[in-house]
């Protein structure tokens, strides 16, 4: 995609944000509505689009590139509480969290990608026997086992560091200040990149291969759709439940939910078990969304 196409698609994605007001699951179906993109009109092509929109300019395969909250999504904001709306105020993109589940589904082929070098998997430690998809798969289990990172923690210590090191060669008056400036800076997003990196690897290996059959036990439980039972693969779930501390930042029942339910959309774009857009706008409102009752 050509980076004028590339920006467009970018700020279609936030005008649909504004127009759907304060809500954002609206917002994310509608995604799938609008005529507007530049793409080839189909599921899997307006997957991409949005997928690539979305990304985080910086950590590839996360797509809370563009702000969102969790306005419209069922459930409440409680510890261990129902839906899918996120108890935490830092993580609370949940059109984020959801199409980050659906990109690593739809294209588990990214965690081959070269990040800093290395294939994301490198940076992840797994075991080059396994394939994507289930790489794919136990990164989106473990995030939810394993508390999010603390990405400013990160950048303050690369910071330091950076503007250090570059003050120790002995510079003075506006050259020094520049030069620690710009260390500063470098260091500080090497820094946080890092500490990104390192908690994914943490949460990758925090999901078992027990976890990963609760995961797998829980998506047939849903039923060949499209209309999902969310209750039978709620009960299936419920073992990964016991593994979460809702006290720990980022994690609960709610991103859990929202995870598997990412998956499943994602793997049925994959295997073209969804073909329309409109189809998958519908499929929101009904899994995702608040109902007309229960936002009164």
């Amino acid at each position: 995609m050509i980076q004028r196409d590339y920006d467009s698609n970018r700020a279609r994605v936030l005008a649909i944000r504004d127009q759907a007001g304060r809500d954002d699951a609206e917002a994310l179906a509608r995604l799938f509505e609008d005529p507007a993109f530049i793409d080839d009109g189909s599921a899997a092509g307006r997957l991409r689009t949005i997928l690539a929109a979305t990304e985080h300019r910086l950590i590839r395969g996360l797509h809370t590139g563009l702000p969102f909250s969790d306005r419209g999504f069922r459930g409440d904001r409680m510890r261990g509480g129902a839906g899918l709306r996120d108890p935490w105020a830092a993580s609370r993109n949940q059109v984020g969290h959801f199409l980050t589940a659906v990109g690593l589904a739809f294209q588990p082929e990214r965690v081959a990608e070269p990040v800093l070098g290395l294939p994301m998997r490198v940076w992840l430690g797994a075991d080059p026997t396994l394939s994507d998809e289930w790489v794919a798969k136990r990164l989106t289990v473990g995030h939810e086992l394993s508390p999010d990172p603390g990405v400013i923690q990160g950048a303050l210590m690369g910071a330091l560091i950076g503007g250090v090191a570059l003050a120790a060669f002995g510079l003075r008056g506006r050259t020094a200040a520049l030069a620690v400036a710009m260390g500063s800076a470098f260091g500080g997003l090497s820094g946080a990149l890092a500490q990104q990196y390192l908690v994914f690897y943490r949460q990758y290996h925090r999901a078992t291969t027990t976890d990963m059959e609760t995961f797998d036990r829980a998506l047939p439980a849903f039923g060949p759709g499209p209309a999902l039972d969310q209750d039978a693969a709620e009960a299936a779930l419920r073992p990964l439940f016991d593994k979460i501390d809702v006290d720990s930042r980022g994690n609960s029942y709610q991103d859990l939910r929202l995870s598997l339910l990412g998956w499943w959309l994602g793997d049925a774009v994959r295997r073209r078990a969804l073909t329309q857009r409109e189809e998958i706008a519908i499929w929101i409102r009904a899994h995702l969304k608040i109902s007309a009752d229960q936002s009164k």
